[in-house]
Order: C-alpha cells, then structure tokens, then sequence
C-alpha cells in the first residue's frame, strides 16, 4: 500500500473491484442482484441474495457455518442461489 505522508491526507492505494450477478430465486421469483466486490464466495452469495430478498439481518447468521446461513436464508424463501463474474463488466477503482 502506497502512502503519502505529505499534508493532512494519507493517500492509499486504489483497489480493483469486480462487479457480480448474484441469481436467486425468491418465493418461486427469479431474482438477479448486482455487487460490486474485489472477491466472491458460495457464502457471500448466499449472505447477499438473504438480504435483497428481504430477510432481516437478525435472522441472518453472520459468523456461523454456511450450512447455518443457507438454512437461514431458505426460511426466508430464498433458494438455489448462483453467482458468475458479470460478463463484459469494467472493473471499478475505488480507494481503500
């Protein structure tokens, strides 16, 4: 990480983001969401398509297994959840 210890601003390094399709289906609905995220996982899938789809974050297990997670967000009515890498996607800077 790049600093610059001139003035009152440290400036930081820029962080490549990738933007993802997370699909779901809610109550019998197909659902796509965007996200914009340097990384993606089964479980952040899962964590994403629980909240668009409305569940509240009490309810949604935030350091617990994803079997725990995936069982929260079915009682919800969200199921077979999918992400890819969006498809012709420029990928976005942003500061850390």
């Amino acid at each position: 990480m790049r600093e610059e210890s001139d003035g009152p601003f440290k400036w930081q390094s820029l962080i490549e983001l990738n933007q993802y399709e997370i699909h779901y289906v809610l109550h019998g609905l197909k659902k796509v969401v965007l996200k914009s995220a340097k990384g993606m996982t089964e479980r952040d899938a899962w964590f994403i398509a629980a909240i668009d789809g409305g569940a509240p974050l009490s309810e949604i297990p935030s350091e617990q297994s994803r079997t725990a997670l995936i069982t929260a967000a079915e009682a919800q009515g969200v199921s077979m959840v999918r992400w890819n890498l969006c498809p012709r996607a420029p990928r976005q800077r942003s500061f850390s």
